[in-house]
């Protein structure tokens, strides 16, 4: 009878107990903040990725941040004692020679490896590392269930991915797609990823939240298999995320600081001047300028009166971070820059007024001074023509007397500037569910 309710206790018990199961997180690297208030699933997903062709591990790229922090959470939350194991699994994205991708997987597989034995050095003989190389089964999944995809670029991209060509191969073909560059942007930079997958023993921890049995072992359930072996095919992350919001400049707003103050030199109030600046993708944008300085002294014996308009394109022409949208209108370039104008500049009693026009050519550098903020510094070389008329003021400076007028060209500098720049954003949610 005692061994019957010992057997009967014992069983009961054993309906509370769960199976080992695995607790996978990822958080898709093209999510953005935010992500998780719209998408409560993403809560419990991440992974970490790389810039291009790069497997140093960057805690602020992206949204690795975010996914660390995740980590930490949940380890302190659920307890690193009931963790069976860490998977680590790295993948490339499908871009570039596959030898290369396969040292790049290998190496960040490496760096996440080695992240996790220095961050939690309890779990150094519970990581596991798999490097597969590529990733086109996050490449096919992520064609499949993009909605702005024509249905012909589905099936033609479809159809590369799962053919039985060399990797090298497929990669020669998509790059003919019209829309390889869209992939380039919108889909890569998530498919250069380690994903770290933590297996808790559920078993142990069901155990550790019932009263003590000091009779009872797991040897007398033997049908509890606290184990969990991954399958031998390859693994294809889920991107459970497909809501992605970007941030994309817009337009830059910036006033140059040598007309602001060049004009003190004549005892005058700074010279007002705007300009708005479009960029168009990483590498062009076109600018519109206007001064407006339009100043007389309270004895009217000087002048100040310039009206002066700018427009050009320029190119920007230093290497660009393709994943990074707000990685615009910094570096060297040059632009080519039209101007017109009028002006009446009378320093002291005596003075010319006119019309102009610029045709000339600039070349300058902008810092990067945080992700909105940027300072040029430019000069600009070219033609410059102007009809002038000079002329003397009256002894009270109450008329003019027009002495004599004429035309100049000038071949030289014609524009310099070191502006400050404002990079004005917006959201965009692309779905791609």
């Amino acid at each position: 009878m005692n061994s019957f309710k010992n057997q009967s206790r014992i069983a009961g018990k054993a309906w509370g107990l769960f199976p080992a199961t695995v607790f996978v997180l990822f958080v898709l690297s093209g999510a953005p903040a935010g992500a998780q208030q719209h998408h409560r699933e993403a809560s419990d997903e991440f992974r970490i990725t790389f810039p291009v062709s790069k497997y140093v591990l960057d805690r602020e790229y992206r949204y690795n941040a975010r996914a660390f922090a995740h980590l930490d959470s949940l380890l302190a939350v659920r307890g690193q004692v009931f963790v069976d194991s860490v998977i680590v699994v790295s993948k490339s994205s499908p871009e570039g020679p596959f030898k290369g991708n396969e040292a790049l997987s290998v190496n960040r597989s490496k760096a996440i490896y080695d992240y996790v034995v220095n961050a939690y050095p309890n779990l150094a003989d519970k990581v596991r590392v798999s490097s597969e190389v590529e990733s086109w089964g996050e490449f096919a999944q992520m064609v499949s269930e993009d909605p702005t995809l024509s249905s012909a670029t589905r099936a033609d991209a479809l159809a590369i991915i799962g053919s039985e060509l060399a990797p090298d191969a497929k990669k020669a073909q998509l790059r003919r797609l019209k829309e390889y560059n869209y992939f380039l942007k919108y889909y890569f930079p998530a498919l250069r990823f380690s994903a770290i997958i933590v297996v808790f023993d559920r078993v142990a921890e069901a155990v550790a939240s019932l009263p003590v049995l000091d009779d009872v072992t797991f040897e007398e359930f033997p049908w509890i298999d606290t184990r969990i072996e991954l399958p031998e095919e390859h693994l294809v992350i889920p991107a459970l995320t497909r809501s992605l919001e970007e941030i994309r400049p817009i337009l830059a707003v910036s006033t140059n600081l040598l007309y602001d103050f060049g004009s003190l030199a004549y005892d005058m109030a700074f010279t007002p001047n705007i300009a708005v600046e479009v960029p168009i993708g990483q590498s062009w944008s076109v600018y519109a300028e206007y001064a407006f300085p339009w100043w007389l002294t309270p004895q009217n014996d000087r002048a100040w009166e310039i009206l002066k308009w700018d427009i050009g394109g320029r190119w920007w022409f230093s290497r660009h971070n393709p994943s990074d949208r707000m990685d615009v209108l910094r570096g060297h370039f040059i632009g080519l820059d039209f101007g017109a104008g009028y002006y009446d500049i009378e320093p002291k009693h005596t003075g010319y007024q006119g019309e102009f026009q610029t045709l000339g050519l600039e070349y300058g550098y902008a810092f990067r001074l945080s992700p909105h903020w940027r300072l040029d510094l430019y000069a600009g070389a070219g033609w410059m023509g102007t009809h002038y008329r000079y002329y003397e003021g009256t002894s009270d400076d109450v008329h003019l007397i027009y002495q004599h007028h004429g035309r100049l060209q000038w071949f030289g500098p014609v524009k310099a500037g070191a502006s400050i720049k404002y990079i004005f954003t917006r959201k965009v949610r692309r779905s791609v569910r």
